[in-house]
């Protein structure tokens, strides 16, 4: 993943289970699916350079400023690209310690009686113990409504519109985060990217970058205005922002 290409400020990223706790989430998984196995993977370690974090967990910890912080999506389908990819930003990473993911899972969802993005957080836990990470419940209702059909079934998952409403559900205290997407494998540090964003957005002064796409013009797939004067999206706390469409 080339340094050169930014991601957004507040974006806009095999194995088998051993102990019986793992057993038992894994088969409830299947049991919503055909839910994969996982082992544990190895514990990456900082590199000497690496800044010092803070001790602790959760949402209070995530306010350290040394983290880079990446946001991604978890539910049971897509559970074994969430995990590769994961797997690959560690094994990349010079500072694997100063990661801190932010997973958006499905909201009400029920597997065996147990709440699905508790079980989906247990299992990232199950693979990776030293993980410093948060699960957010997001709500389909939020945006069910305004999805409009496409010729990608996929697209019309809930969780894809995720990224929009980052600001709204991460703590305030965090400024910034990489979104990526479940079926990515990065295969270079992804600090890079994240340093290199942030000196491009703070030059241009914007909030938000992406990399480039296959050299594609998304000009062309929409009226000329597109991007200057952008329709508002509802929040969960009230707030409108602008409207996000992906190409399909």
């Amino acid at each position: 993943m080339p340094s050169s290409l930014p991601l957004s400020p507040f974006l806009l990223f095999f194995f088998f289970f051993a102990s019986p706790t793992d057993a038992v989430f894994s088969s409830l998984l299947a049991a919503a699916g055909d839910g994969p196995r996982f082992t544990e993977a190895p514990h990456f370690r900082n590199g000497v350079h690496c800044p010092s974090i803070s001790a602790g967990a959760g949402r209070a910890a995530a306010c350290d400023p040394s983290y880079v912080h990446i946001a991604m999506t978890l539910d049971a389908h897509y559970l074994r690209g969430s995990i590769a990819a994961v797997h690959s930003i560690l094994k990349h990473s010079s500072c694997p310690d100063t990661l801190f993911f932010h997973f958006f899972a499905p909201a009400g969802g029920r597997v065996g009686g147990d709440d699905l993005s508790r079980l989906l957080g247990s299992t990232v836990r199950s693979v990776f113990p030293a993980l410093r990470f948060e699960v957010y419940p997001f709500r389909a209702e939020l945006v069910s409504g305004l999805i409009s059909s496409s010729v990608r079934v996929a697209l019309q998952n809930p969780l894809n519109y995720v990224r929009a409403y980052l600001a709204d559900v991460i703590d305030s205290c965090v400024q910034r985060v990489v979104y990526l997407d479940s079926d990515v494998i990065v295969v270079d540090d992804v600090r890079r990217l994240w340093d290199d964003a942030a000196a491009r957005l703070d030059s241009a002064a914007a909030v938000v970058a992406a990399p480039e796409y296959c050299h594609a013009n998304f000009t062309a797939t929409s009226r000329p205005p597109f991007g200057r004067k952008a329709a508002r999206r509802p929040s969960p706390g009230g707030v409108t922002g602008p409207a996000t469409s992906t190409p399909g």
